[in-house]
């Protein structure tokens, strides 16, 4: 609900750093959309190409729409963070700098926010190839019910984690208290588990908009497809204060429960994944230490009651898969199920989507 701080109807925040190339794309395909009340929030996070001269010159042919938030770099966690202190809008969007927006996305996504009273709204997506602009698949098309997070906390798990396919009420990320450890590659993960926490805590909806409102470029080079030791440590550290957080701010056992399974699935199986790339990881060893790991700090992972056959019958195919690869993990058969995954994807093309 807008409140009298409310300058704007919606916020959207575009961090930026080294995407020079993409980024004038993806401020035009904001900039052409029929809607009023649109702020859109630049925030160059010290990026040393030239995305602060184009965010700038936007801001200068733009200035009732454009703002620029210029900091040090420190990571997509705190450029988005940053965005959300300075928007000004009812709602809250993200866009990464290298994606583009339909032209519908910003009265599609109101407009379904205001309907359904939701605090956040989740659409669909397409995956595009950049070296071909051939669209890879699309996703999250299917249509679902809005449903509060207190009532089954579990379908938290089958939601993508793209924080940029997603509408917020700007007061429920007001709310969020930020966790002080930046997450590098699971920013993105933790950042949902907090906003699905503030869901909880005020009983809010999330709802649903099965269109195509945002389209995702896959790069070689994007930093999804790079992982290091150090940067899963410092993942690791973020997703132990996170389960703090959830403890202290008056989770249930089933929301822990949920935020279990939801580590397995990114931490276990999709770091897991992206680890298997590298020769010189040994990934008996990694799924080992990730074990004890998630035993010590997400104990409920091994019998969670939404990684089950049962739950899985009735919430669908995101969580029949997440069933199959546990299964998998505790058969210690998971180096074999990644190298039929990866078999799939390298050699048919098939490309199952976790």
């Amino acid at each position: 609900m807008a409140t009298e701080t409310h300058t704007k109807r919606l916020s959207v925040i575009v961090p930026c750093y080294k995407t020079e190339r993409f980024l004038p794309s993806c401020l035009d395909s904001l900039l052409s959309q029929d809607f009023d009340g649109l702020e859109i929030i630049g925030v160059n996070d010290g990026s040393p190409d030239g995305c602060l001269d184009i965010l700038r010159d936007y801001e200068r042919r733009h200035p009732d729409i454009v703002r620029v938030v210029d900091k040090e770099n420190e990571g997509t966690w705190k450029a988005r963070w940053a965005g959300v202190r300075a928007a000004r809008g009812e709602y809250v969007g993200f866009i990464d700098s290298d994606d583009t927006a339909c032209p519908d996305y910003m009265q599609s996504l109101c407009s379904a926010a205001d309907e359904s009273s939701a605090a956040v709204t989740v659409c669909g997506y397409r995956r595009v190839d950049l070296a071909s602009g051939k669209t890879i698949s699309r996703e999250l098309t299917q249509r679902r019910e809005p449903f509060r997070v207190k009532d089954d906390p579990g379908m938290i798990v089958g939601i993508n984690t793209a924080v940029w396919n997603k509408l917020y009420r700007k007061d429920l990320l007001d709310s969020i208290e930020v966790i002080r450890d930046s997450p590098k590659a699971l920013e993105d993960v933790v950042f949902c588990m907090l906003v699905y926490l503030a869901v909880f805590q005020t009983g809010s909806t999330v709802s649903f908009i099965p269109d195509c409102l945002v389209n995702y470029t896959v790069r070689d080079n994007s930093t999804i497809t790079s992982v290091r030791g150090d940067t899963l440590e410092e993942d690791r550290r973020s997703l132990v204060e996170a389960r703090t957080a959830f403890v202290d701010g008056g989770a249930s056992s089933d929301l822990l429960a949920a935020q279990d399974a939801m580590v397995f699935l990114h931490l276990g199986i999709s770091m897991s994944f992206r680890q298997s790339y590298d020769k010189d990881v040994d990934l008996k060893a990694v799924i080992m230490d990730t074990t004890s790991f998630l035993d010590d700090h997400f104990p409920t992972w091994s019998d969670s009651p939404y990684i089950t056959g049962a739950y899985a019958k009735t919430h669908g195919s995101a969580f029949k898969k997440l069933l199959l690869a546990s299964r998998a993990w505790k058969a210690h058969a998971m180096p074999a199920f990644l190298s039929v995954y990866k078999f799939m994807i390298g050699t048919l093309g098939i490309d199952i989507k976790w």
